[in-house]
């Protein structure tokens, strides 16, 4: 056994099985203390530290070091690190494996696979809640596992808050290279009603100061305290937008197709004149 360039003797690590403490500065251990607790553990001096090398004694490049009291570092000094837990490892050609590290000014939690490993999704847990990010389908997904907490995601500035004059709280940038008949979502809200209470149910709800400026409820209705920006209806024959019931009274809808446009009477569709029409809640009116 070697610490250093020296070696230690079998004597030394007797006398540290028996108790007793291999001291700093001892010259068969090259000035490092080492000793043995009473229960076992191996223990080094505050600036002693687990080293490895790529096969000579005096050249480590990898250290386990004590950074403080109940804190464990992996250190050497200028040189970022890298540390590697494996799910299943045959060789250097063939693993499965989770690396934290340093890598281009940033720090990554990466998934790696080779050979007969498969790459796996990388979760942060917090109770039953989690992140998981897909490498197989690309997706990220956030789960919460019950609990009845208000906010599932949740996006706060912290301190006194953001005063950038050009704020984006929130940003979401694609870049879209489709073709033929290819379309895309940019965001997409689909919820699912097992059951529901009797509260408002509201799809999106946008605020200041805690007071409701624009909202979207589950059945597609849109209220807003102001409109100041156009409105643009989607443009469509009659009959392709959903009966009056169906779409609940009130709905709002352009026509591409109706027969008449009097003014409250009742809509009909076939013809080519373009209008607006309103729900009553049985039938689709002339606005």
């Amino acid at each position: 056994m070697q610490i250093g360039n020296q070696p230690v003797t079998s004597a030394a690590i007797l006398a540290g099985l028996a108790g007793q403490t291999i001291s700093a500065g001892a010259s068969n251990i090259g000035g490092i203390g080492l000793g043995f607790s009473s229960t076992g553990s191996i223990i080094l001096n505050s600036s002693g530290a687990y080293s490895w090398g790529s096969g000579s004694f005096g050249a480590p490049d990898l250290f386990l070091v004590r950074d403080g009291a109940n804190t464990l570092a992996q250190r050497a000094g200028t040189s970022s690190q890298e540390f590697r837990l494996y799910e299943t490892y045959t060789d250097a050609l063939n693993y499965s494996r989770l690396t934290l590290r340093y890598n281009s000014l940033a720090f990554e939690i990466v998934n790696q696979a080779a050979g007969t490993g498969t790459s796996r999704a990388v979760r942060l847990m917090g109770g039953a809640s989690a992140l998981t990010v897909d490498p197989v389908s690309g997706t990220t997904t956030i789960l919460r596992g019950g609990g009845s907490a208000a906010s599932l995601f949740e996006v706060t500035s912290g301190g006194s808050g953001m005063t950038s004059s050009a704020l984006k709280f929130a940003k979401l940038t694609a870049t879209i290279q489709g073709s033929g008949g290819a379309g895309y979502t940019i965001f997409d809200i689909d919820v699912t009603e097992t059951s529901v209470g009797s509260g408002l149910k509201r799809l999106i709800n946008a605020q200041v100061g805690g007071v409701s400026l624009f909202s979207v409820d589950n059945t597609g209705a849109i209220l807003a305290n102001s409109i100041n920006a156009r409105l643009r209806l989607p443009a469509m024959a009659l009959a392709s937008q959903g009966t009056a019931s169906g779409q609940g009274n009130g709905a709002l809808r352009y026509v591409t197709d109706l027969t008449s446009t009097t003014r409250g009477a009742t809509a009909t569709g076939g013809g080519a004149l373009p209008g607006l029409v309103v729900s009553d809640g049985a039938n689709w009116i002339i606005v």
